[in-house]
């Protein structure tokens, strides 16, 4: 939990709503993480789940996922080596490409999602103005069944293409087939992968690293059943089973970011209506995102903070609803909250909210600002990662 003399120096100090994110909670989970896992294995950040966590983790990750030019501009201001970046992404051009190598010369890792993007970068990197230091090295993105990657036989086809070329080095194959999933999909995706090397039987694949993605689920509301120590120990247990790899990454985004992350917003209005207790926040569905959550109907791990001058009355506890500030019947951030006599200026903080609420929700609607990004770091000193911004002029002509 957030340290309580620091959270009341930002209610007293800052806007809400703002997010907020702890660097200690951040460096703990990732030593977690790292305990369970084998020694020789690597970890990724994909930094889609949260980039304002980028810079805080540049020491403490092996790789960052970046599926966007505009990531991969992020990882370049906070000064991220090319070769700890991975260039992921369902639409490369060879603009975007271009780029990233006249700053990379080739360091890094580049995913192929299809022949088109292999001669995508193929192009690219024969292109006048691009000068490498070493060859690209590749990872072969295998589709788990939908619009990402390429099958086995596409894959085969394109690793024999590559390799004739001689213009990038595969490194290996990069695996992702979804997020919040339980044991039961892990031990699958790892029976589907042992396979992959039988389908490259013909080639020498004693080399390749194997770039995969579990997306270990994460317990973001009150009564889900995932325990994150016995889920990770289930995790490592089932990692020995790969033998088609010998060296292997493992790619996390919410998992590492999720715990790390809270969102404070401030009670405007409590109301009754029809029999229906209502606390109004200054905050809404437009900011706040929780995966697996409609219209409000599970409880995540939150807590009422009293403002200094309410009254401090804890006796009387009711059912509330509690909304947003946007202005649609969907706007409703829980259903059912047990909360003892909230006043108007006290304050609702969100936890368990580090991954995707900062960049995911529907930001523009209503042209309600941005929030303050803030970051605590390990002294408890608190930075301001982003100020509050004005987004009207984004949504009319200027």
């Amino acid at each position: 939990m957030i340290n309580s003399n620091t959270l009341n120096i930002i209610i007293n100090e800052y806007n809400t709503p703002s997010y907020i994110f702890d660097e200690n909670i951040l460096i703990e989970s990732i030593q977690n993480i790292k305990n369970h896992l084998p020694q020789n294995v690597k970890l990724c950040y994909a930094m889609k789940a949260n980039p304002f966590l980028v810079e805080v983790l540049s020491t403490l990750v092996d790789r960052f996922e970046v599926c966007s030019p505009g990531e991969y501009e992020i990882c370049k201001r906070c000064n991220i080596p090319p070769h700890k970046i991975i260039v992921s992404g369902i639409n490369k051009t060879f603009e975007s490409l271009k780029n990233i190598f006249l700053y990379s010369k080739g360091e890094g890792f580049y995913t192929i999602e299809s022949p088109y993007q292999y001669e995508l970068l193929r192009q690219t990197i024969s292109d006048s103005d691009i000068q490498l230091i070493e060859k690209p090295k590749l990872l072969l993105r295998l589709s788990s069944g939908n619009q990402f990657g390429m099958d086995t036989s596409v894959l085969t086809a394109v690793y024999k293409k590559i390799i004739i070329d001689n213009l990038a080095t595969v490194q290996g194959i990069h695996y992702y087939s979804g997020t919040q999933k339980n044991l039961k999909k892990i031990v699958k995706d790892i029976t589907h992968l042992n396979k992959i090397k039988e389908a490259l039987s013909d080639m020498d694949t004693s080399h390749l690293e194997l770039e995969y993605g579990p997306g270990l689920s994460f317990p973001y509301f009150t009564n889900d059943d995932v325990d994150i120590s016995t889920s990770l120990n289930e995790f490592t247990n089932e990692l020995h089973s790969i033998t088609a790899f010998t060296n292997i990454t493992i790619e996390l985004g919410r998992y590492i970011a999720a715990n790390c992350g809270y969102y404070i917003t401030k009670i405007i209005d409590i109301k009754s209506t029809n029999k229906s207790n209502y606390l109004i926040v200054d905050g809404g569905i437009h900011q706040l995102n929780y995966y697996g959550q409609l219209t409000g109907m599970k409880t995540p791990y939150l807590s009422l903070i009293r403002n200094k001058d309410a009254p401090q009355n804890t006796e009387d506890i009711q059912k509330y609803i509690i909304c947003g500030s946007l202005c649609t019947s969907n706007d409703i951030l829980v259903k059912t909250a047990e909360l003892s006599s909230p006043h108007i200026d006290d304050y609702i903080l969100f936890e368990r909210c580090g991954a995707y609420s900062p960049t995911e929700g529907i930001s523009l609607f209503l042209s309600r600002e941005l929030p303050q990004v803030l970051l605590v770091h390990k002294n408890n000193e608190i930075e301001v990662l982003r100020d509050v911004i004005e987004i009207n002029t984004l949504n009319s002509k200027k």
